[in-house]
């Protein structure tokens, strides 16, 4: 169009500002075009960028999960194996128990059956402590002595050192009236314990009496076979030490499962005298009355 209009006969200073003009806005184009370029090759380098942190994040999301369902399965398992070898150590505890009855049936001496009783009484009060600081306990057992309190890893529990652990595979301890042996590996020691038997607040009791130190009666009515075992052998064991004459399970009728469960256990221990039935002012077939 501006050659035209020259050939037509335009000022050609007319012509020359107009060109100047067209010139000048068509740069301004021009660079507007290269910023708006520049802006979408560094707005697709972000979106790659973000991609790929986004990448990461779900990456390290599923190896967290990963890590926590590892934590609580080893939490598991732990709590699983410590439940399972404290349940043990009871039982133990029971069977010394029963032997020490069972050594003093038909026993005449007075100091002997007392010796007993205070030793039933002793391991009654034994306690296992839970909810330890592992990195208070931090003594290798190469730094122990025999004395000196330990932790028992596998257990949770504390217990005290019978001898020296220097070049031994496995040791003897005393956890309350008990006495056992261990893997040398699992035990630690804490430098503000050493030779220091006292016990940490939180207990976990084992409780080897009966429902009340004096009761006459058990009632089992309502518990499953095992949990009546557990506490109809600690109410026999109590009634035994504090010469308890005639004592009262009662089992109720129902299917009788518990019943037979407990003339079973009467049958096989051989530790009373005689047992039989209720009076109907007593519960009937629904009790039995056990004599020393």
């Amino acid at each position: 169009a501006l050659d035209t209009a020259e050939r037509l006969g335009l000022q050609r200073s007319i012509i020359d500002h107009a060109r100047s003009l067209y010139q000048a806005k068509d740069k301004r184009a021009e660079n507007l075009l290269e910023d708006l370029t520049r802006q979408r090759l560094q707005m697709h380098q972000d979106q790659e960028k973000i991609k790929e942190l986004k990448t990461e994040v779900e990456q390290l999301n599923r190896e967290q999960n990963r890590i926590t369902q590892s934590l609580r399965e080893e939490e598991k398992d732990f709590q699983k194996n410590k439940n399972k070898k404290l349940q043990l150590e009871v039982r133990a505890g029971k069977t010394e128990i029963h032997k020490m009855i069972q050594e003093i049936k038909g026993e005449k001496s007075l100091p002997k059956i007392r010796k007993v009783e205070k030793k039933i009484q002793s391991m009654g009060k034994a306690s296992l402590t839970s909810d330890h600081n592992l990195e208070e306990w931090n003594l290798s057992p190469d730094d122990l002595k025999s004395g000196d309190t330990i932790l028992l890893i596998n257990l949770g529990a504390t217990a005290t050192l019978l001898e020296s652990p220097a070049g031994k595979k496995k040791v003897r301890v005393r956890m309350g009236n008990i006495t056992t042996v261990v893997q040398t590996s699992s035990i630690r020691g804490n430098p503000q314990r050493k030779n220091n038997p006292k016990q940490e607040n939180k207990k976990i009791s084992m409780n080897i009496e009966a429902e009340s130190q004096g009761g006459s009666s058990c009632d089992l009515r309502g518990l499953n076979s095992e949990d009546a075992t557990t506490k109809m052998e600690d109410f026999i064991s109590r009634a035994i030490v504090t010469k308890t004459p005639r004592v009262t399970i009662i089992h109720g009728h129902g299917m009788g499962t518990i019943k037979a469960l407990v003339k079973n256990y009467l049958e096989k221990a051989g530790l009373c005298k005689q047992f039989s039935p209720g009076r109907r002012d007593e519960g009937g077939t629904g009790v039995t009355v056990v004599e020393f």
